[in-house]
């Protein structure tokens, strides 16, 4: 209980007696000794039955509890039910699914989602899956079956809440099997007559040195038709992303079960790295549709790479596995760079030194040809997002060289796709290098007529559809530079658009999420151009609520950190320019501390350096507002001196960098002056 003044109460369930004793479970008053005295709707199978109870009585009412607090009604319905009535529904029928229960029929139901400040669509998807299985196994009919302890309980909620596999696993076949063995006994046994002559035939062939290796080519070949024909019809279906993760790993998990029977087989592991690179695709490459799990798909792709590893180490002559090598080291250097990682130029420098000389050997390698085109657009794009522009472009263009021809030579869509994302790469390298007239050029004439020409082709495909936002988005931001801005308007409505479409069709997509976010980040940059601050703000707020869902629950995302940063950054300068230095300052300071967690985590390089630059900087204009507004002598004296100090971190952060650079919103020079004006050298 819990009283009027918020104390909570620990009552002893011991000590509870039945008011109306013509309920007591087994029929006579509560005192006879064949009466059960319980709470009906806490009472688990055995107690009802009046078998021993244990601690995994405790662990069924823990069980119910959870239950009732996730959805707001209990397991089973007892309601006017005679005492048999009750034993039977408690005993002999399974409660319903959690994510089943919480919609109800009482129409109750949403007022219960709207307590949860959510929906009830989401809350069902909330509860199903892991909470479903945490809470059925600890509602089990057999005592041994729930878990061992309330702490191991607790502790499987704990692993749920921090998105870390939970210990709790559903019933398998085989348990169900022998459970419904044991409750038809009768009628298994009259079909055993029949059925032990099929099983003893069974069992006289099944060690057969033949027919293991039938049974073991089949699972294998229903492995790859999981992992290859199933998977590549589901790729492109609106909202297949978390099927296609369910479908993967099951192929995954077959995979590694013949992987102990024949650890030995070049092929088989070949296949399982191949298993590994299609589970981290989904789990999260930003590159693909993907459920947000960048942790997930480095350590997918790291298990891929070392058995590739393990397979070159014993022969460096065969091509597929030097090309799964070079595909793999390639991955992991996209996944390594995203979380903010130290080893992505090492692991992109390895895998080009394995594709070039594959491609030379064999020109009209056409996967060869693609993975190798792919994988130097990307690195060109980490040289001119580090700094090095020049080099970037060229590396850049070698690969839309080896894309280009495979493009135009046949409709394969993931060729297309790579070479429609290696033609973003060269106008981000473009815009880094303040080539504004030449960025819009290319993407006017080139790069955006390739990915309408896709969305053509194929208008309901995710990853096209997230093309078209990028492509729009892109256009807009080049547009408002020359001051067109009614252009630029429409262009990032129409990228806002294909965002929220994605989020329709496929909650799960997480680049629906962040294709999102990103637009209404830059549309409220557009409202900030035109003066339109209280527009501006909205946007930037809705832009880092989205963002800050997503980042909580992949901390490990550097560059999401990085965006939500810049929503926080670009809504602090807003704040600025309406007069609110307190809103701003608080803006400001999140934004910094932010991109300096996340310029500490990695290698984020100059552009990551010029952001936090400018973080510091706004801080140090907030403070400075707060200073001129003061009415104290020593109040304007300390909001200055802590403006000063915002402003010289904002020199260490800019210092490295001391040219002109169009891309930053803060120049060394303009803060080296704010710093004078302060008193500071």
């Amino acid at each position: 209980l819990v009283t009027g003044d918020g104390q909570p109460k620990l009552l002893d369930f011991g000590i509870a007696k039945f008011l109306n004793p013509d309920f007591a479970v087994g029929g006579g008053p509560p005192t006879a000794p064949e009466s059960r005295v319980m709470t009906p709707e806490y009472a688990s199978p055995e107690q009802i039955r009046g078998d021993a109870i244990s601690t995994a009585t405790d662990i069924y009412a823990l069980g119910v509890l959870l239950f009732e607090l996730l959805t707001g009604r209990r397991p089973y319905d007892l309601k006017g039910l005679s005492p048999a009535a009750v034993e039977r529904r408690v005993v002999e029928e399974g409660p319903s699914r959690p994510s089943t229960a919480v919609r109800g029929s009482d129409g109750s139901a949403e007022p219960r989602a709207e307590a949860r400040r959510t929906t009830l669509e989401r809350l069902g998807r909330r509860l199903k899956g892991d909470l479903d299985t945490i809470i059925l196994k600890a509602l089990h009919k057999e005592p041994g079956r729930r878990y061992e302890s309330a702490a191991q309980l607790a502790e499987d909620v704990k692993r749920h809440a921090r998105r870390l596999p939970v210990m709790a696993q559903p019933d398998s076949y085989g348990y169900r099997a022998r459970t419904f063995v044991r409750r038809h006994a009768v009628g298994v046994a009259a079909s055993a007559v029949i059925g032990i002559t099929l099983v003893t035939g069974i069992l006289a062939t099944g060690y057969q040195a033949n027919r293991a290796n039938e049974r073991f080519q089949d699972v294998r070949e229903l492995s790859n038709a999981l992992l290859f024909d199933l998977h590549d019809e589901m790729r492109d279906l609106p909202g297949a992303t978390a099927a296609r993760e369910r479908l993967v790993s099951r192929a995954l998990t077959y995979l590694d079960l013949l992987r102990q029977e024949s650890s030995e087989d070049p092929a088989l592991l070949l296949e399982l790295a191949t298993a590994y690179e299609q589970v981290g695709q989904i789990q999260g490459d930003p590159h693909y549709t993907n459920l947000g799990d960048l942790a997930g798909a480095r350590a997918s792709y790291l298990q891929g790479l070392e058995l590739v590893e393990a397979l070159w180490a014993r022969d460096t002559t065969r091509r597929d596995v030097a090309h799964a090598y070079g595909r793999l080291l390639g991955r992991n250097s996209v996944v390594d760079s995203w979380a903010g990682g130290s080893t992505w130029e090492t692991l992109g420098d390895r895998s080009l030194a394995i594709l070039r000389p594959l491609h030379a050997a064999r020109p009209d390698d056409d996967g060869v040809t693609h993975d190798l085109g792919r994988v130097l657009a990307e690195q060109g794009w980490f040289d001119a997002f580090e700094g090095d522009t020049e080099t970037g472009l060229i590396v850049i263009r070698e690969g839309i060289g080896l894309l280009e021809p495979l493009s135009d030579a046949g409709p394969d869509l993931e060729v297309r796709l790579d070479l429609w994302r290696a033609y973003t790469y060269e106008l981000d390298a473009l815009n880094f290098s303040t080539r504004i007239r030449e960025t819009l050029e290319r993407l006017e004439t080139v790069a955006l007529p390739h990915i309408e020409n896709l969305a053509a082709t194929h208008p309901n495909q995710p990853r096209v559809q997230y093309g078209m936002h990028v492509g729009y988005n892109y256009l807009g931001s080049a547009l408002s530079r020359f001051d067109r801005n009614e252009e630029a308007l429409a262009a990032h409505e129409r990228s806002l658009e294909y965002a929220q479409r994605l989020v329709e069709l496929n909650p799960s997509n997480q680049k629906g999420f962040e294709a999102l976010s990103r637009s209404t980040q830059y549309l409220g940059e557009l409202h900030r151009v035109l003066g339109e601050y209280p527009e501006a703000l909205a946007a930037f707020n809705r832009a880092s609520e989205i963002q800050r869902d997503m980042y909580a629950m992949n901390p490990d995302n550097a560059s999401l950190g990085n965006q939500l940063a810049l929503s926080d950054r670009w809504a602090c300068r807003v704040l600025l320019a309406m007069g609110d230095y307190a809103a701003a300052r608080d803006r400001c300071v999140a934004a910094a501390e932010l991109q300096e967690s996340v310029a500490e985590a990695g290698t984020g390089g100059r552009i990551y350096d010029g952001n936090l630059g400018s973080a510091r900087a706004y801080a140090g204009d907030a403070y400075r507002g707060l200073a001129e507004a003061a009415h104290g002598l020593d109040e304007r004296a300390s909001l200055r001196a802590q403006a000063l100090a915002w402003y010289e971190r904002s020199q260490e952060a800019l210092r490295p960098y001391d040219t002109l650079d169009l891309l930053w919103e803060v120049h060394p020079d303009s803060v080296a002056a704010k710093v004078r004006s302060l008193g500071g050298t």
